[in-house]
């Protein structure tokens, strides 16, 4: 395995587990401040502290204009707008039933890169492997399938859609539109680009703000840790493994964010583990396999055509 894609694996794998444990810490800080300001605040200060590292002590040089706009607005789309639609769509249905659909990212990804990234074309193989991996995702959520079909559930359906349009759309066009630019640099970039926005939509909506005040030690402290493993550690890994490796591949992580949830529901909350549950890791884990199988697959099929091709034209 080439050496950036080992160390593009070993960074998605720090997003699988860093971002499956930003539940717990979003459920506290949401608790007692507004959903803008948390994440508005988190990306500013994530955004400011990775800065600080970039373009002080690595000195890293600012992009053009013109990647600025083009990284801005894959971030806003990824962070920003896509979690505000989650949130939102959490007040009309619930939490299993939400996830479910959420992590069916990667066939909205696998559509969007099909029509935009012709160059990533799928195989059977690769498709077969996503179908398995959302089945275990299924039978993680089982009892939360059935729900009652009402309007305000049927609106917030259309929330958790609209939310994995957007962040698919920030994935594909962040992949679509390379820049030359360091990944950290682009994470830095569409942070504090998001935070800001994400503050001033805050500043609108609310009209009181105790709780800002550092005496509400809970959400403080949830977003310190939003800020270190969710944002500048987990988002600087996501930017630089999607930056080498293939988009559909990057998508699994909404497979593994649920797994990790679960073992700390068991490891921290003493929350059951049952035979559905086991099973549904099984098949989570083959389908990573199997997806990534497939794209080694297709690259070797390329190379042989390639290689053919050339026979031919020195013929």
């Amino acid at each position: 395995m080439p050496r950036n894609n080992f160390k593009a694996y070993i960074a998605l794998a720090c997003v699988c587990f860093f971002w499956g444990t930003t539940f717990i810490a979003s459920r506290a800080a949401v608790e007692t401040m507004p959903v803008a300001f948390v994440s508005g605040i988190r990306c500013i200060l994530a955004g400011i502290l990775l800065g600080s590292y970039v373009f002080g002590m690595k000195r890293y040089p600012i992009p053009s204009f013109k990647d600025i706009k083009i990284i801005s607005i894959n971030g806003f789309l990824m962070i920003g707008l896509a979690n505000a639609l989650l949130v939102w769509a959490l007040r009309y249905m619930p939490t299993n039933t939400a996830s479910i659909i959420c992590a069916s990212l990667p066939f909205w990804v696998l559509g969007l890169n099909m029509i935009f990234q012709k160059s990533e074309k799928i195989n059977s193989q690769i498709f077969i492997g996503l179908t398995v991996g959302f089945s275990g995702l299924l039978l993680i959520f089982y009892d939360g399938l059935f729900v009652s079909t009402t309007e305000e559930f049927g609106f917030g359906l259309m929330l958790a859609v609209l939310c994995n349009i957007s962040w698919a759309a920030g994935m594909v066009l962040n992949k679509k539109h390379k820049t030359t630019a360091n990944p950290f640099v682009v994470a830095t970039i569409q942070l504090i680009f998001t935070g800001i926005v994400m503050n001033i939509f805050g500043l609108f909506t609310v009209d009181n703000y105790d709780f800002l005040s550092f005496s509400n030690t809970k959400a403080w402290l949830a977003i310190l840790y939003l800020v270190t493993f969710g944002s500048i550690t987990g988002y600087g890994a996501y930017i630089y493994s999607l930056a080498h490796l293939p988009v559909t591949v990057v998508s699994l992580y909404t497979y593994i964010n649920p797994l990790v949830a679960i073992f700390l529901g068991w490891w921290l909350l003493d929350e059951k583990i049952n035979a559905y549950t086991w099973l549904s890791i099984g098949l989570i884990l083959i389908s990573v396999y199997v997806v990534n199988k497939g794209f080694q697959n297709k690259k070797e099929v390329s190379k042989e055509e390639k290689t053919e091709t050339e026979v031919l034209e020195t013929v």
